[in-house]
């Protein structure tokens, strides 16, 4: 008979073995628990590891990287969190609002970056994968304030100045700030590029860049400078008219707001706030503004992506055309400034977006019906192709006063967008008098799907979306359909395609 005490034994041990514990390690005083102590604890721990403050009096902490000392982050799910510090907080700001953030952990230099013997000396690297940089004023004549490497690491809720560049980002899937406040980074005062983007999939989001926490002009050499490839700043509207919150504010910087240089490519740059940068908003290339060629087939850049050309407008209605290659789809942006750039186009208010499919010539009109189109305003529009590489901004276009708002809105049904869809899209209308409108879903048959609206409509632009759903809230088949719309004896069908 085998004991009790052995079979609990032969259980234990057969039982799966945890990862190693996740250890926090608190940073509380400049010589003993110093943050150089606990960094190097949690690069020798193998597991997950905390990094927190609790150091006493009220001020700002500032500790030194020095070449004897550096600092980096070189295991990985490693979070370094300077919000911990008592008396700090986070940014809770909406994007456009002042950065509100309280930062009591700083990195400063012990060398000017002209004095550096050999190489560039970031202030802080991380070399790990899943890391996490919180809450960190990193500053004060380091050649670089941060280097990122490695896979999947945030560098969020910081403060960068007085680099070149602030923040380096190599490595795969590494991102600069986020879609919440507390995740934005204040990027400003840099000596030359606020970014710069190497390896491969990078995400810039949210963050305030060449604009200062209290929204007046600090400005970068450049904003951002694009080596790599696939990287993604800013990013599409959740809907065709509504700005995201990855969206990044890049003003003021002395030359350009962002540059794809080398051989950068897939560098998807969208729905950003870009205005008032002293070069170009969007560069290819680094050489100042890049002309179009016939059906796209010149490389480079961001394989030189031609811009789209906007070609007039009614009251609450964009159009325009792009001429690129044959048979691929793109996401047009068109934007609403206050100026128009002296050199070339910038992008300050996403007014909204459309996707367009080229015909065997490369040839692709648009329509992106958002707000009302206001007189003495400038737009400019952008194409992002399928691979991700966005285009510079096109050549402003002014509505003229006698051009908006003079005569009545009549009565319109626009196409839907997207089409095809799945599972949703959105269909644009105008209502030329106030009265009764029905705009229903038929299918194929003629049978009735769904009643998206059945009421009284002032006059102006409206939507309604469809959810690929029928009055009994089921799921429809994929197929094609077709919205009708009946208002004021005006009467128009639109045919659309739901692919699941």
């Amino acid at each position: 008979m085998v004991s009790p005490r052995i079979i609990l034994i032969a259980t234990l041990l057969a039982l799966p073995v945890s990862g190693a514990r996740a250890d926090t390690y608190v940073v509380t005083d400049t010589n003993g628990h110093t943050l150089l102590w606990a960094i190097t604890n949690a690069n020798t721990h193998a597991g997950p590891d905390s990094i927190h403050f609790n150091l006493p009096g009220a001020g700002t902490h500032s500790f030194t990287s020095s070449y004897s000392n550096p600092l980096g982050l070189a295991d990985d799910e490693t979070v370094l969190d300077g919000y911990t510090q008592p008396g700090s907080s986070p940014n809770s700001g909406k994007l456009g609002q002042p950065w509100n953030a309280i930062i009591k952990i700083a990195l400063v230099a012990n060398v000017p970056c002209e004095e550096a013997s050999f190489g560039y000396f970031p202030a802080l690297s991380v070399g790990g994968d899943r890391c996490v940089v919180r809450g960190i004023l990193i500053s004060d004549a380091f050649c670089q304030d941060i280097e990122v490497d490695g896979e999947d690491n945030v560098i969020e809720g910081c403060a960068f100045g007085s680099a070149s560049p602030a923040i380096v980002v190599g490595g795969i899937r590494n991102r600069i700030g986020g879609t919440t406040p507390a995740a934005r980074n204040v990027v400003v005062g840099n000596y030359d590029e606020g970014i710069h983007l190497g390896g491969r999939d990078a995400r810039v989001e949210g963050n305030y860049i060449g604009i200062g926490a209290s929204l007046g002009a600090a400005p970068n050499g450049r904003g951002i400078v694009v080596f790599g490839t696939g990287a993604i700043i800013g990013g599409h509207p959740t809907s065709p008219c509504t700005l995201p919150a990855s969206a990044n504010i890049i003003a003021y910087n002395k030359q350009h707001g962002i540059s794809v240089v080398g051989d950068g490519s897939g560098c998807s740059i969208l729905s950003n706030i870009i205005h008032s940068n002293g070069g170009l908003g969007i560069d290819l290339g680094g050489n100042g503004p890049t002309s179009n060629d016939q059906l796209d087939a010149d490389g480079g850049a961001n394989h030189s992506q031609n811009y789209p050309f906007i070609t007039g407008h009614d009251n609450h209605a964009i159009y325009g055309s792009l001429d690129s290659a044959p048979n691929q789809t793109y996401a047009i942006q068109v934007f609403d400034n206050s100026s128009c750039d002296p050199i070339a186009g910038e992008g300050k208010i996403l007014y909204g977006e459309q996707q367009v499919t080229t015909n065997g010539n490369g040839v692709a009109g648009f329509t992106v019906i958002c707000a009302p189109i206001r007189a003495g305003r400038f737009y400019t529009a952008t194409a992002t192709d399928e691979n991700g590489n966005t285009s510079e901004f096109s050549p402003c276009y002014t509505p003229t006063a006698t051009a908006v708002g003079d005569t009545p809105t009549p009565f319109a049904l626009h196409d839907n967008i997207p089409n095809p869809f799945n599972p949703a899209t959105t269909l644009f209308y105008e209502v030329g008098a106030p009265g009764r409108v029905d705009l229903v879903i038929y299918d194929a048959a003629g049978h009735r799907v769904r009643t998206l609206v059945s009421e009284h409509r002032n006059i102006g632009s409206w939507r309604a979306e469809w959810n690929g759903r029928d009055d009994s809230g089921k799921r429809v088949a994929s197929g094609v359909y077709f919205c009708k719309m009946n208002a004021g004896g005006f009467e128009s069908t639109r045919k659309m395609v739901l692919l699941k």
